[in-house]
């Protein structure tokens, strides 16, 4: 009797090589499915019309979502769990330093005009 086989990609993984460690999880395709899903909720939230505190939430979570993908985007495919920290404290560092400093000199250079 002849009987069919599915070969699902499993057998070919590299023993070691999952980038998080124990799972078949992928770093960057988690950070990007959850930067969407927050994009996408806060869209939602802020199209509601029934409450304004949803509305403000929406918005908050839809600047949350922006903010990882914003910093996280580049994240390499094989990226491990702790490179992705790393880009991420190290992109969140470089976005506050820029805000922080364009807050600092936006005041003193409107002083200038």
């Amino acid at each position: 009797m002849l009987r069919a086989s599915v070969d699902l990609g499993a057998s070919k993984a590299p023993v070691g090589k999952s980038p998080v460690v124990g799972t078949g999880i992928n770093a960057r395709r988690l950070v990007t499915d959850v930067s969407i899903l927050l994009i996408v909720g806060g869209i939602l939230l802020l199209w509601q019309p029934w409450s304004f505190g949803a509305y403000q939430l929406g918005f908050k979570v839809l600047i949350a979502g922006a903010f990882i993908q914003m910093i996280m985007g580049n994240l390499g495919s094989d990226a491990t769990v702790p490179q992705a920290v790393r880009v991420f404290i190290i992109g969140t560092v470089i976005f506050l330093t820029v805000v922080g400093l364009a807050v600092f000199m936006a005041p003193r250079l409107a002083g200038l005009l």
